[in-house]
């Protein structure tokens, strides 16, 4: 059954006023045909109003703060992003100047770049050196929430506001890479986490274990592996499929609880996933007359996102590529042949797979 249409809300308005008067006469343009035009239109919309209110409360129909407050009803909150994580060492050359302490949220950062812009980067302990200390690793936290804080190794490595330490020889830098900084959580991401909502009551199962993961910021990418002995492994990464100890370590603390998310009889292990970045080409056919340019970037950032869905342990396959170009514009790419990687990836199950925009090129 069809809804009603403005054509039949009209006729019902003109027949509605003809019953009532029946020497009344509607003539297109007249003051009543205006009256009932306005009142088809009304109602059109107020038809239109409903249907939008109860699409919302299915999953797929809603979007952006509806989505949210769907989700919310159903126990799962969005995501509103992270701030990436991991450990600074601070050392010195000599123990000359003493004992002393880094009071938490003292701040570090990375050089500026070309444009001037930095990020900084804070101790979330007190790092106490003893009169012979020379060295020392502490967490820390970038100051913003995204993923620019997913810095390099050896990049976190100036020290703000140096002049208040007690000892300026004092050195800084990052051994790993900062990761787990993160957007927002995206409609879809959300939709899967609430889909799987219901499957997580059970704790102990894997479906509990990945939900668990994914409630410490940041933590986009993860899989669970059984083995034959029983030993469950929990893999987590970043969106851009980096992870570290950091990462790991509020995992952990997660699953563990409380409440706990394993079975009290489980060995459970998490492990931050090892980056493996693929380079990707591919060769577009588009129909004549389309303007290739601005087709392109939109296919670099359909290809690296669902690239970068991808868990650890999972298989990088062309098909995936090549299905996400092609989504971009069906009616103006007739086809999408991957030429790299030329085989199906399978990466070992602690090897999380990325790309990024500057990987994917087009022969």
């Amino acid at each position: 059954m069809n809804t009603p249409s403005w054509q039949d809300y009209f006729d019902v308005g003109q027949y509605t006023v003809q019953v009532r008067r029946s020497k009344l006469v509607v003539y297109p343009g007249d003051v009543t045909d205006a009256m009932i035009a306005g009142c088809a239109t009304m109602a059109t919309t107020l038809q239109g109003y409903a249907a939008g209110r109860f699409k919302i409360t299915f999953l797929d129909g809603s979007f952006g703060d509806d989505l949210t407050a769907t989700c919310h009803d159903r126990g799962v909150d969005r995501d509103l992003g992270a701030k990436s994580v991991g450990q600074i060492t601070i050392s010195r050359p000599t123990a000359g100047s003493g004992a002393g302490t880094v009071t938490a949220g003292f701040s570090f950062a990375t050089q500026p770049d070309t444009t001037g812009q930095f990020q900084t980067f804070t101790v979330d302990n007190d790092v106490v050196f003893g009169p012979g200390d020379l060295t020392k690793v502490v967490d820390a936290t970038c100051t913003v929430i995204d993923t620019v804080g997913n810095v390099a190794p050896g990049t976190v490595n100036r020290i703000l506001n140096i002049a208040q330490l007690w000892d300026p020889t004092l050195l800084v830098t990052n051994v790993d890479k900062f990761a787990g900084g993160a957007p927002q959580e995206s409609d879809e991401d959300l939709r899967d986490r609430a889909r799987n909502f219901w499957t997580t009551q059970a704790r102990g199962t894997i479906d509990a274990l990945i939900f668990a993961a994914k409630l410490v910021p940041g933590v986009v990418r993860v899989s669970v592996v059984v083995d034959d002995s029983g030993l469950v492994t929990v893999y987590v990464a970043d969106v851009d499929g980096n992870s570290n100890q950091a990462l790991a370590d509020a995992v952990a603390a997660v699953i563990e609880g409380p409440p706990a998310w394993r079975d009290a009889a489980d060995i459970v292990t998490v492990v931050g996933a090892t980056l493996l970045l693929e380079a990707i080409d591919i060769t577009l056919s588009v129909r004549a007359g389309v303007d290739v340019n601005p087709l392109l970037d939109r296919v670099r950032s359909a290809v690296v996102a669902a690239v970068n869905r991808l868990n650890p342990g999972e298989t990088l396959e062309r098909e995936l590529i090549s299905t996400a170009a092609m989504n971009v514009d069906p009616d103006s790419i007739k086809k999408a042949r991957v030429n790299v990687p030329v085989v199906d990836l399978v990466p070992d199950e602690d090897q999380s797979i990325a790309t990024n925009v500057s990987s994917v090129t087009f022969s």
